[in-house]
């Protein structure tokens, strides 16, 4: 009811500012409406830090990704933009770098491989993601460096380069790379090839949970080691102890 309110407040407004006569201006300004996509009601949620217990970046670009990351609680670091997807990937992964001894969950993104979806073009696609592999054959290796460093490498989700749909719900490829995480036969990176893969069919909410079991933070299911049921090891706390003296 609110968001219908607004929207025809809007309409209202720019009819206004309306040429009633559309030939009094050879070029008159038809705007009298407003879009809105995905609107919903805005909801208070546990921040990232809250519950998950590590502190997160996201290394992006774009005014979206501002506002996410201000309403999960997370950093928000300005990605190096550039037309070379493999240059783009590589610097942010630098920026990342930058990062590690202050955070412990750094998000870094890519938009190119899902910009080339959108425009129907599968060369075009196919050209983003080899350029992204060259970007990351130059940086992944650098980043494993680091102490116990978990790598992970997905998609949030399928852009079909040809038919109507924007988004489609294919499964995508999943990587994780570092100390602790078990290794299968595997030896590609691509939807078919990753699916008989050791981790499995991976649902999106329980992403962060094996993020937690890899960064020995994750906990038994319904521990109540804290006040709050938290999915993550609270940490070192100071024992109990009973003077025996009367």
């Amino acid at each position: 009811q609110a968001l219908n309110s607004y929207l025809v407040w809007v309409y209202k407004t720019l009819s206004l500012d309306s040429p009633s006569d559309l030939n009094a201006d050879p070029c008159p300004s038809l705007l009298n409406g407003l879009v809105t996509q995905r609107a919903g009601r805005l909801k208070k949620i546990v921040p990232f830090h809250k519950k998950f217990g590590i502190k997160g970046a996201s290394i992006s670009a774009g005014a979206i990704y501002t506002g996410l990351c201000r309403y999960l609680g997370i950093e928000h670091v300005k990605g190096h933009e550039d037309d070379d997807p493999g240059k783009e990937i590589r610097i942010r992964a630098g920026q990342a770098q930058g990062l590690l001894g202050t955070h412990d969950f750094i998000h870094v993104h890519s938009k190119a491989p899902d910009e080339a979806g959108h425009a129907k073009d599968p060369v075009l696609k196919k050209q983003a993601i080899e350029q992204l592999d060259k970007g990351l054959a130059q940086s992944v290796p650098e980043l494993l460096k680091g102490k116990d460093i978990i790598l992970g490498i997905t998609a949030d989700h399928s852009t079909p380069c040809s038919g109507v749909m924007v988004h489609s719900g294919e499964p995508v490829p999943l990587c994780i790379l570092g100390p602790g995480v078990r290794k299968d036969h595997v030896k590609k990176f691509d939807e078919v090839s990753a699916g008989a893969g050791g981790l499995g069919f991976v649902h999106g909410p329980e992403f962060m949970y094996m993020v937690l079991n890899y960064l020995d933070k994750g906990k038994l299911v319904g521990l109540m080691d804290s006040p709050e049921d938290q999915p993550y090891w609270p940490g070192r706390s100071k024992p109990l102890r009973i003077d025996p003296s009367p």
